[in-house]
């Protein structure tokens, strides 16, 4: 049985130079190769720039092309590209964070009234009374482990699946529950113009 080389006609002087190492290597790269070429820590920092929010959505666009259509979850990264687009046009910072009160009074579920087959929604594992993790359930009923949404509403104050608001302790938030609160004409007015 020939070689590769004869099979085709091609001489080993003849070999073509290798992508990954830039100089005359054999046609088989080998692991250093990979790592030569591959993004380090320096170079990542020098790619993307922290606060630079155009890189941000764009990753979220390459990774919507990438993921297969499966209905809810591709509508899901559409809404969640269309609202960090919107929020990074208006300047907003987001939600607050929910307040201490409201994370600490969080009601811990059990496993077993849970119904079989539920998952949580921010880590996809399915609740297991095996595994020693507590559930909570938000106000808008849905389920998470405790351990994946306090992360979250340390950060905001919505649910992180339906947005649903908390309470905050954030002086602006209150500030604009006040406003809405003591003008309901004028909330009804902008939002039906």
């Amino acid at each position: 049985m020939a070689d590769y080389f004869a099979e085709h006609n091609i001489k080993p002087s003849e070999s073509r130079t290798s992508v990954f190492g830039g100089g005359r290597r054999n046609h088989n790269p080998d692991l250093t190769d990979f790592f030569n070429v591959a993004p380090t820590p320096e170079t990542m920092q020098q790619q993307v720039a922290p606060g630079d929010i155009g890189s941000t959505l764009r990753f979220f666009q390459a990774i919507q092309q990438r993921i297969p259509d499966h209905g809810e979850s591709d509508e899901t990264l559409d809404n969640l590209i269309t609202q960090l687009m919107n929020e990074a046009d208006s300047g907003s910072k987001g939600a607050p964070p929910a307040s201490a009160k409201f994370i600490k009074q969080l009601p811990t579920i059990q496993v077993s009234a849970i119904p079989e087959g539920s998952s949580c929604v921010v880590c996809s594992d399915q609740f297991s009374a095996t595994v020693d993790d507590s559930a909570t359930r938000m106000p808008c009923r849905h389920i998470f482990h405790k351990t994946c949404l306090v992360p979250w509403l340390e950060l905001h104050n919505t649910c992180s699946t339906c947005r649903q608001e908390v309470p905050s302790d954030d002086p602006n938030w209150l500030a604009q529950k006040a406003r809405e609160e003591n003008n309901p004409e004028e909330m009804q007015d902008l939002m039906f113009g």
